[in-house]
């Protein structure tokens, strides 16, 4: 039979605050280190949904070419009846992360520019041109143009 100080001793097995902080301390610093990556895969998603979506764009503004007399300009100047004019371009526009632009169309040749409409990534601009011209101007000190990474 156990005693009543064995039986205390046993009930007295657990964590120490000491323990506690060590654990959350780790915790800590995990989430440190792991934060700015996930951030970066994020923006990098992002941006590649705009490209895509200038792309799907660029797609729409062919097929309008050839259904309007072969020329790009519409006499009413809204090109979101042709495609929508955000990315992601399926998501409603509240939670758009890119704003899409068809810019001032000639009958030959447009434009199409993603600029970030919020958030943190601060990644500039992406122009798609109808002679196939990509360009991605960062905003970076170094100034690095580039439409893929």
């Amino acid at each position: 039979m156990l005693t009543n100080e064995a039986k205390l001793d046993g009930a007295l097995k657990g964590f120490t605050l000491i323990e506690l902080m060590i654990v959350v301390a780790i915790i800590a610093i995990l989430s440190a280190l792991s934060y700015p990556s996930y951030r970066n895969h994020v923006c990098k998603t992002e941006r590649g949904q705009a490209r895509a979506d200038l792309m799907a764009f660029a797609q729409a503004m062919e097929r309008f070419y050839t259904t309007n007399n072969f020329s790009y300009v519409r006499s009413d100047e809204d090109y979101s009846t042709i495609f929508n004019l955000h990315s992601p371009a399926e998501a409603a526009a509240a939670k758009a992360k890119y704003t899409l632009a068809a810019g001032e169309p000639t009958a030959d040749s447009y434009t199409l520019t993603a600029s970030r409409k919020s958030g943190s990534c601060n990644d500039g601009s992406f122009t798609l041109s109808s002679a196939g011209i990509k360009t991605w101007s960062r905003n970076v000190a170094n100034g690095e143009d580039g439409w893929d990474e």
